[in-house]
């Protein structure tokens, strides 16, 4: 990357809705940007996420006003879609449970589960 280019970026956008609330949950991650812990380089690297947080906002259903806002760190994030590391191996997944209002988060990393990456958020107001 030179002067003048952008740098490569990648998001995770996600939504869930309970009780009269809609979350919306993001990940963004991009080279050089200070709140994600870059990924590990090199030969012996098994995986190569990046950690970055997990921006949550919860919504009022009938207005779409924000009701709150928030971050939490210690999220896993990978790059998109290509040849070198296809969606069906390398992916982030996710699943709201109602029930606990829990927003739940796993990494699949070369297919395998990152463990260190399967990670839940209470997502309750």
């Amino acid at each position: 990357m030179g002067p003048g280019v952008p740098y490569p970026s990648a998001a995770l956008l996600g939504t869930a809705q309970a009780a009269g609330q809609h979350f919306v949950f993001t990940i963004y991650a991009r080279a050089g940007y200070e709140p994600c812990e870059p990924a590990l380089n090199g030969a012996s690297v098994e995986y190569s996420h990046w950690v970055c947080p997990l921006r949550v906002a919860r919504l009022q259903d009938a207005q779409d006003q924000v009701l709150a806002v928030r971050d939490v760190p210690g999220y896993c994030m990978l790059w998109g879609d290509s040849k070198d590391a296809p969606r069906a191996q390398n992916r982030v997944e996710f699943a709201y449970d109602t029930k606990a209002a829990t927003l739940h988060l796993r990494t699949v990393e070369h297919g395998k589960v990152v463990p260190q990456c399967s990670r839940s958020v209470r997502l309750a107001g």
